[in-house]
């Protein structure tokens, strides 16, 4: 099921993942999307949710000429780090005291993923 970029998996009528993209509107980055949520429920977690919801993020950006996936991930959590490398996606950078919780602050790490080959441009082929 989709609503204008966000997208939900459903186990029978009960909702159990949640995912979002948000187009970059800056026309010279419009290749460009942020994954802004995702979220799959523990009893949802190893059945195929998240697979699903990343298929979809994946033809949702293909469909609407996205070449870039860009996310922020929780640099203490090991098993979504695991997860969105697994779907290619790779660390750029970190996001010092991306949230402050009763612990003190948390880092975030950057991700890229190129899921398909950018368009040439003239520049790219050297003309």
């Amino acid at each position: 099921m989709a609503l204008g970029g966000r997208y939900g998996v459903f186990d029978d009528q009960t909702p159990v993942g949640i995912a979002a993209i948000r187009q970059v509107t800056f026309e010279r980055a419009r290749h460009r999307a942020t994954i802004e949520a995702f979220y799959v429920a523990p009893s949802a977690q190893g059945g195929g949710a998240a697979d699903a919801l990343m298929t979809t993020l994946f033809d949702h950006a293909s469909e609407n000429g996205i070449w870039q996936l860009e996310l922020f991930v929780a640099a203490a959590n090991p098993r979504a780090v695991a997860f969105y490398e697994r779907h290619g996606f790779r660390r750029e950078g970190r996001c010092p005291n991306a949230i402050i919780t009763e612990d003190g602050p948390q880092d975030d790490w950057f991700y890229v993923c190129i899921p398909r080959r950018p368009p040439a441009t003239d520049q790219q082929e050297g003309i």
